[in-house]
């Protein structure tokens, strides 16, 4: 069945060429690259891989540096996929977990443009250095804890830390956030009011991803009168509007076991109308199966149309600065010309 995207998939596929062209012919006006363009990023990495008939949903689990990302992905990959520590384990390259079947019928080169793909083979495999953008998959097999609850279309990644030493991760992680439609957000007492990780998901709620934030490594119970105002200047401060909050123990040994609990808690805090047992642990795997597939791939895609379109942020703002650039090379050639005729006569 023919998806309702797809003629608009058609016709952004034609309006790249001729995007490139023009900004090829406008090198030499000096008119910056088109990479690294938010809204050209959005049309390669999200818009034009996923406007197709094909539907899936990619939720990547982000945030900044040492404060368990990892640990969460394994949780929900069910198995040790991406390397941990109890130091900062330096995650440089992203791992994605797919459903069965999903490498032979797609180009994983296509959905996340601009990386090289390789098969995983260990969990080290994301600390290597290598100056490529590396992506590591697996698809999802019986034995896994979570395989049976892992819906077929669901896409999971570990992605490098969005404010590491290294830039060259935060470019790993926008591209990332780029692709995906939900996001796991890790944050931590550290974490949550550090001006790269602001930057991030500032970027991702003008995108309209969803978001689920995890605040982990919680001292419980006497984090609880805390996290709700660490969480509120995070949101304030990002415009991020989350889509559920758990609570995560400091508990060492539980997450190198895979057995961290996760606590729901309402969000805004004083929901009164919420049914949450916060002292009933919940599967993350089981939350994120269970989330709307089809609203949110709909509302991921149009909000990086809107950027596309956006008039200051997205390809009108773009041919603004091509004009500018050539009426000042046009002003320059004839003042130059104009010198040359008075030198002549």
């Amino acid at each position: 069945m023919t998806s309702p995207f797809h003629q608009l998939s058609q016709s952004l596929n034609q309006l790249l060429p001729p995007l490139r062209q023009l900004a090829d012919d406008a090198d030499v006006l000096e008119v910056p690259s088109l990479a690294g363009r938010e809204w050209y990023e959005l049309l390669t990495r999200k818009l034009i891989p996923q406007l197709g008939d094909d539907s899936y949903l990619i939720v990547a689990v982000v945030g900044g540096t040492n404060i368990g990302k990892s640990v969460i992905f394994n949780h929900l990959a069910g198995f040790r996929a991406s390397a941990t520590s109890p130091l900062a384990s330096g995650t440089k390259h992203a791992t994605v977990l797919l459903p069965p079947g999903f490498a032979a019928t797609h180009d994983l080169a296509e959905v996340f443009p601009g990386f090289t793909i390789m098969p995983w083979d260990n969990a080290e495999q994301s600390l290597v250095d290598d100056e490529r953008h590396l992506l590591f998959w697996r698809e999802r097999e019986i034995g896994d804890a979570n395989a049976s609850d892992i819906p077929d279309n669901l896409l999971i990644l570990d992605t490098p830390d969005v404010d590491s030493v290294a830039q060259v991760n935060w470019e790993r992680a926008d591209h990332i956030r780029q692709a995906a439609d939900v996001l796991v957000a890790v944050l931590t007492q550290q974490k949550y009011n550090d001006a790269a990780v602001k930057e991030f998901f500032r970027k991702a709620a003008a995108e309209q991803k969803k978001v689920l934030i995890v605040f982990n490594q919680c001292l419980l119970p006497e984090d609880e009168e805390y996290w709700p105002i660490w969480v509120q200047t995070f949101c304030d401060e990002t415009k991020v509007e989350p889509t559920a909050l758990f609570v995560a123990p400091a508990d060492r040994r539980a997450a190198e076991a895979n057995q961290l609990p996760f606590y729901e808690r309402p969000w805004p805090p004083d929901d009164t109308a919420s049914d949450i047992d916060p002292a009933q642990p919940r599967d993350l795997m089981r939350e994120l199966s269970e989330l709307r597939f089809g609203e949110i791939k709909l509302q991921t895609l149009s909000g990086s149309l809107r950027q596309l379109v956006h008039p200051d942020a997205g390809i009108p703002s773009w041919l603004r600065q091509v004009q500018q650039h050539a009426n000042q090379f046009g002003d320059a050639a004839e003042i130059l010309a104009t010198s040359r005729l008075a030198t002549i006569n």
